[in-house]
């Protein structure tokens, strides 16, 4: 079998669809052809993710590719995508989940750092980071940064930043870490809470291809489909998409699960952080619970 896999054309996009193939392959008699797809993303690298409409912008020129038969199969990082599913498509979480804190990444000038000074110039595309680093209390200079992740580093010399905030899934995928030495801060991930999803790649096929369905699911891992099951119930639940501050990061053990999210208004003036326990059976009743108390707070 020989599929055509739909993907974004940057280096990380290509490597998480060799992750993907190189596990199938070892179960399945399976090849595959990339079709690399320009989404509004990657094409408008200087708008704002926000303003541009949120997640949705690095996914639905290839969901278009899946629904109208021009590939058999999309690969995107789930935390680019919408809590809605497209009619007629399904998503299948990859079982591998990277590691999923962010991390700094130091201009070259202050290697050897071991933490944010005050007065820095950090530079994030995200506003959730931007609201984080707000709640730091450093008074750091925030500046606005897009682009794929060597761009964003090359950045960090060419327009003079201090750091950049990236994910640490992606330094790690493209195998970027030693060349970074002295340079990389990792975040505490329970402190400065990570996107939904965050380093979990989707595989999404439409929902009448029971054959490839089958070969993908053989590939998921149930932890990681229960943690993504509460986060993206968040995200749901929130109402919010890149144009509105969130994080959530959810600890599993067999049936249980431990929550502690946040989400922040437009302005990043009112926000709420919840911590909650929950299960298998009453997770989607507690996300919802739970998320209405912040909207309340917020006034969302």
């Amino acid at each position: 079998m020989k599929l055509r896999v739909g993907t974004r054309t940057s280096r990380l996009a290509l490597k998480q669809v060799e992750l993907v193939f190189s596990k199938l392959k070892e179960f399945y008699d399976i090849d595959y052809e990339v079709v690399g797809i320009n989404t509004l993303g990657d094409i408008d690298k200087k708008t704002s993710i926000s303003q541009m409409g949120g997640k949705g912008v690095f996914v639905r020129a290839i969901e278009e590719a899946l629904k109208d038969g021009r590939i058999d199969i999309a690969v995107h990082s789930l935390k680019d995508m919408t809590s809605e599913i497209e009619d007629g498509l399904e998503i299948i979480y990859f079982g591998d989940r990277a590691r999923r804190n962010d991390i700094v990444v130091l201009n070259e000038k202050h290697k050897g750092k071991t933490e944010l000074e005050s007065g820095m110039r950090v530079a994030t595309g995200s506003l959730r980071r931007k609201f984080l680093l707000a709640m730091d209390e450093k008074d750091y200079e925030i500046a606005e940064i897009r682009g794929n992740i060597e761009s964003r580093i090359a950045k960090l010399d060419i327009e003079g930043f201090d750091a950049i905030i990236l994910s640490r899934a992606a330094i790690d995928r493209l195998d970027l870490a030693d060349g970074l030495c002295g340079r990389i801060i990792d975040l505490d991930e329970e402190a400065f809470l990570p996107s939904p999803c965050q380093g979990v790649i989707a595989l999404e096929v439409n929902k009448e291809n029971h054959e490839l369905k089958e070969m993908l699911k053989s590939i998921q891992d149930e932890k990681t489909d229960y943690e993504v099951g509460i986060e993206r119930a968040f995200l749901a639940e929130s109402g919010a998409s890149c144009n509105k501050p969130l994080g959530i990061h959810v600890v599993s053990e067999a049936n249980k699960a431990h929550v502690k999210a946040f989400m922040a208004s437009d302005d990043l003036k009112r926000y709420r952080f919840i911590n909650f326990d929950t299960d298998k059976e009453n997770y989607l009743a507690d996300v919802k619970k739970n998320t209405e108390v912040i909207k309340g707070d917020i006034d969302v």
